[in-house]
């Protein structure tokens, strides 16, 4: 196409009203994420305090066969609070 006045323009750019849908679409997708990673790491959470709670038991257990005693484990304030493994002769 000789003599065309016009020619095609190229740009290695974004517009400001494509950045701004971008950013738009972003927030959406953010703030739909953002419920749901809250409620997965309260999830977790309760999932690490039985874990940890069962190891103790475990560890009681194990303490009881070891030594042959009585070994009771007992809440700490409240079981959130944590709690102690007390063998027979502890005053604990």
């Amino acid at each position: 196409m000789i003599g065309n006045k016009r020619e095609m323009r190229h740009s290695d750019g974004f517009t400001i009203i494509e950045l701004l849908i971008t950013v738009a679409i972003a927030a959406v997708l953010v703030s739909v994420a953002i419920p749901s990673f809250k409620s997965m790491q309260e999830r977790n959470q309760v999932i690490t305090m039985a874990n940890d709670l069962a190891g103790a038991v475990l560890s009681a257990r194990s303490e009881a066969v070891k030594t042959e005693t009585t070994i009771t484990l007992k809440k700490d304030g409240d079981w959130s609070s944590g709690w102690k493994i007390i063998g027979k002769n502890t005053d604990g």
